[in-house]
């Protein structure tokens, strides 16, 4: 229902992309990414590799990051510098990356049981 209307409305406008992620699959060091013993010390996860991606994109078309699962307290907090004002996800490697106007975060929960306002 949620996912084909989002992919219809998506489909309305030429040129928008969409990556889905269901953040309950994978642990938030996947999700976010985490300290490595390669040479930068640092491996990407599934979001911050998104969120470089679309931040470096130098078309406007709208992108679309769809969290699709349930919203709780293990990952969502990696989100308040995001959700606010500044629209930054700040990794723990200490990186930053600002979102541009053409990206856009959709949370698509049954319900909203384990977050608090």
């Amino acid at each position: 229902g949620k996912t084909t209307i989002l992919k219809f409305a998506a489909n309305l406008k030429e040129g928008t992309e969409i990556t889905v992620i269901n953040p309950k699959a994978l642990e938030s060091g996947q999700l976010f990414g985490q300290a490595d013993s390669s040479d930068t010390g640092w491996k990407d996860g599934l979001v911050s590799k998104t969120f470089k991606n679309f931040a470096s994109s130098s078309t406007e078309n709208d992108k679309l990051i769809t969290f699709d699962g349930p919203v709780d307290m293990v990952w969502i907090e990696n989100f308040n510098t995001v959700l606010d004002d500044n629209n930054i996800l700040c990794l723990e490697s200490g990186e930053t990356i600002k979102m541009t106007p053409s990206m856009k975060i959709v949370f698509e929960s049954c319900d909203l049981d384990r977050v608090s306002p």
